[in-house]
C-alpha cells in the first residue's frame, strides 16, 4: 500500500505542475462534509439479537462504512468557462455501526467502522455564470483505507475487548456531484455540493490489533494463526495436514460498501484572476 500511495502522489504532484505551466485558470479548493450510507448491504454475523430461555429474536443491519466525516481538497483546472479537470484527494473518518447480542448468558456489541484515503479525480462541467456558478463532477474514486471491527463482551473474569483490523489491497469506484459557486472577489469562492460516492472494498489481511480481559492483555498468548488472517481469492485445506500456528490462516475474501451521498462545504482559491 505504501508504494502504491508513491506512485500515486508523484502522479499528482506531476500532473499539477503540468497544469500550473499553462497559467490560465487552475485553482486549489479546502473542503469539509459528512457522508451518508448508500448502497448499505448485509455484512456475514453482524445483526442485532435478543435471547431468553425459550426463544430468540434476529434483525438484520445494513451497513455502508463509506457514512462518516471527510475532509481534504483539490487542485483543479478550467480550459475554459465550460468545462476543466478536478484532483481531489480526501480523508474518511467513518462512523461506527453497531450491533448488539443480548442474552440471558450475558451482552456483547460489535461495531465496524473504517479509515479511508480517497483519490478523485473528475470532469467539471459549468455555465459559465460570473457571480453564482452551479457546476457538475463526474469521474472516478480510488481509495486505500482500513476496517476496523471491535468486540466487547462479559467473561467471568472481568469485559473482554477485542480490537481487528483488515488492511491491504486498494478499491476502484465511481463519482458524481452537483454544487454552486458563490463568488466572493476574484480570489475567493464559497462553494457548497452533493455528492454521490459508489465503492466497495476487499482487504487482502487482518490481524487482531487488541485483545484484553479487564487489565489483562490476551494478545501476547495467541499464535499467528489466531491473530493473523489473509484474504485470498480461493484456497485449499488440507484436514488431516493443516498449515501450522506459526503461519497465518486464510479465508476467502469479502467485499464491504463503502457508499455515500453527502454534503461538502468549501472554499476555492484562484491563481489567476477573473477577467470577465
Amino acid at each position: 500500500m505504501k508504494n502504491t500511495m508513491k506512485k500515486l502522489s508523484l502522479l499528482i504532484v506531476c500532473i499539477v505542475m503540468a497544469l500550473l505551466s499553462f497559467g490560465q485558470k487552475p485553482y486549489i479548493n479546502i473542503n469539509g462534509g459528512y457522508g451518508f450510507q448508500m448502497s448499505s448491504q448485509n455484512i456475514p454475523n453482524f445483526y442485532n439479537s435478543v435471547s431468553y430461555y425459550d426463544s430468540s429474536n434476529y434483525e438484520q443491519i445494513n451497513v455502508s462504512l463509506g457514512k462518516g466525516v471527510s475532509f481534504g481538497g483539490s487542485f483543479g483546472y478550467m480550459f475554459n468557462e465550460y468545462i476543466g479537470v478536478d484532483l481531489g484527494i480526501n480523508f474518511l473518518l467513518g462512523s461506527k455501526t453497531e450491533a448488539k447480542d443480548n442474552s440471558v448468558a450475558g451482552n456483547s456489541s460489535f461495531r465496524y467502522y473504517s479509515r479511508m484515503i480517497r483519490f478523485l479525480p473528475t470532469i467539471v462541467i459549468s455555465p459559465g455564470f460570473k457571480k453564482i456558478n452551479p457546476y457538475a463532477k463526474f469521474g472516478v474514486v480510488f481509495g486505500v483505507g482500513s476496517i476496523y471491527l471491535e468486540h466487547d463482551y462479559n467473561d467471568n473474569d472481568g469485559n473482554v475487548y477485542r480490537r481487528y483490523e483488515m488492511n491491504g489491497g486498494s478499491s476502484f469506484g465511481g463519482t458524481a456531484s452537483v454544487g454552486i459557486l458563490v463568488k466572493l472577489n476574484e480570489r475567493f469562492t464559497l462553494y457548497g455540493e452533493c455528492n454521490m460516492i459508489n465503492l466497495s472494498y476487499a482487504p487482502t489481511k487482518g490481524e487482531v490489533t487488541e485483545f484484553t480481559q479487564g487489565n489483562k492483555d490476551l494478545l501476547p498468548d495467541l499464535t499467528v494463526k489466531e491473530k493473523e488472517t489473509e484474504y485470498v481469492d480461493n484456497y485449499s485445506f488440507n484436514y488431516t495436514n493443516p498449515s501450522p500456528d506459526s503461519q497465518p490462516k486464510e479465508e476467502l475474501k469479502t467485499k464491504y460498501p463503502f457508499g455515500s451521498v453527502g454534503i461538502v462545504v468549501g472554499i476555492q482559491f484562484q491563481f489567476s484572476k477573473d477577467t470577465k
